[in-house]
């Protein structure tokens, strides 16, 4: 039987390099020798350290918070990061985690000999590109919503796209994040305002699709693509973004009966087997939509690196298993396992496991920034009589106990940009019924917490 003990073989220090210290939350626990390499001061990094675990924090450090651009490739270039990796790598190479790719990231790596556990960023935006990875599935005969690929100076009239593609058609640049750069066009001002902003930006032009969205996790490991159960994404709230487009969490499981799981695993595998003809291994994860009238499923988009998903969705892989004494590796660490020169592991076969829970992602739906005037214990919360009370302080997801809740939020003196993570609530249950909460306790619960947080705008 494989044990999940495997991972006590790399004897190489980790450094998961981040601008948020959650991001670095999942296999803290399984590795020999990991470290959270992360930008903001929070109170999990307490919780962290009490448990043991290694965490470097810049602005503690650096004694401020809101001065450096949060970038994962200004962390990693900061003369005191680079001392950090220095001195704990004891002579051993530093392996390098990351959740996207940059070209800064690949430089400082290859400058100072650190091994990168991702991909470079070139192959990177070959697949996560809107433009380019629609290109590749249209030439692959994949599944993609009708559309075009063009520039907004160039596209047809209002009129004749309208036509074409129904009201409303979806407008998307190739690069952003959080729906940022995704706009559904429902009337001819709009598309006006879209082409005299935006006129020479490449843009992919297509139907909209009235459904679901999915996503669903991979690893490209020793030719091998494994994939893990769908999830359904929770889509967008007003009081919880201002993106039309945006998701605001994910759900496992995703409840789309098994000949739609099915299909959703062939794309994947598909997808999976472009991709490592290209040389990419490691994690990706696709978005996928399931339209309600015909139940025909399109692919959507390709996140070709870890996943906002990733954390969480490890800490259930691994309370799963641990509940049924299954002694196996959660998907992420075949993603660290494809990058280091462990003959040995490939062998290793992954076990997709059933898992169950909910993240709910609230953000700064304003503007303009706002500043956490209060301030918020992050840990596990009971909710009853329309009141949240901590039971503990705890930095790990899971076990949650019924009724239980992990809650996080933005630490105090934090600039909370327009669309960047306010907070996150994680339960071990299903939230969704027929696309929506069925839980309204979450509603007051995000309300409860950004009172706690006194909010400011900037």
């Amino acid at each position: 039987m494989e044990k999940i003990n495997f991972l006590e073989k790399i004897k190489e220090p980790i450094f998961y390099i981040t601008n948020d210290v959650a991001k670095g939350i999942g296999l803290e626990n399984l590795l020999p020798d990991y470290h959270i390499i992360c930008l903001d001061d929070h109170p999990l990094v307490d919780y962290l350290e009490k448990a043991g675990v290694k965490v470097f924090c810049l602005e503690r450090v650096l004694k401020q918070k809101n001065r450096i651009f949060r970038s994962t490739g200004k962390i990693i270039d900061h003369p005191l990061v680079l001392e950090y990796i220095k001195k704990e790598s004891s002579g051993e190479t530093p392996q390098i985690l990351f959740f996207k790719p940059s070209s800064k990231i690949d430089l400082i790596c290859k400058k100072f000999g650190f091994n990168r556990l991702g991909n470079p960023s070139p192959l990177n935006r070959i697949f996560e590109d809107k433009i380019s990875f629609y290109d590749l599935c249209r030439q692959e005969g994949l599944p993609v919503p009708e559309g075009e690929l063009t520039k907004l100076a160039q596209a047809e009239n209002f009129e004749e796209t309208a036509k074409k593609y129904g009201l409303p058609f979806v407008v998307q640049f190739g690069r952003g994040w959080a729906g940022s750069t995704t706009f559904f066009v429902n009337n001819e001002n709009e598309f006006a305002e879209l082409r005299r902003k935006y006129p020479d930006i490449p843009v992919k032009i297509t139907e909209f699709i009235k459904g679901i969205t999915l996503l669903n996790n991979a690893c490209i490991f020793a030719g091998k693509v494994l994939t893990s159960p769908p999830a359904m994404q929770i889509p967008s709230f007003p009081n919880w973004t201002s993106l039309a487009a945006a998701t605001c969490g994910r759900q496992w499981p995703a409840e789309i009966g098994p000949a739609k799981t099915k299909e959703i695993d062939a794309l994947t595998e598909k997808v999976g087997r472009l991709m490592a003809e290209k040389g990419y291994r490691g994690f990706f994860g696709l978005d996928f939509l399931l339209e309600d009238k015909t139940g025909r499923i399109f692919l959507s988009e390709n996140n070709a690196r870890l996943t906002a998903s990733a954390p969480f969705f490890t800490k259930l892989e691994i309370e799963a298993l641990n509940n049924r004494k299954a002694e196996r590796l959660p998907l992420t660490a075949f993603h660290l396992l494809s990058f280091l020169d462990l003959k040995e592991a490939e062998s290793l076969s992954y076990l997709k496991t059933e898992v169950c829970g909910s993240e709910i992602v609230f953000r700064n739906k304003e503007k303009s920034a706002l500043l956490v005037k209060g301030s918020f214990a992050p840990g596990v919360y009971t909710f009853s009589q329309e009141k949240l009370t901590l039971k503990r302080k705890d930095y790990s997801f899971f076990p949650l106990a019924d009724k239980e809740v992990w809650l996080t939020a933005a630490a105090s003196g934090r600039l909370i940009n327009p669309e960047v993570e306010i907070g996150r609530i994680i339960l071990n249950r299903k939230i969704l019924a027929d696309r929506s909460i069925n839980d309204p306790s979450v509603f007051v619960m995000v309300k409860q917490v950004k009172s706690l947080l006194m909010l400011e705008k900037c």
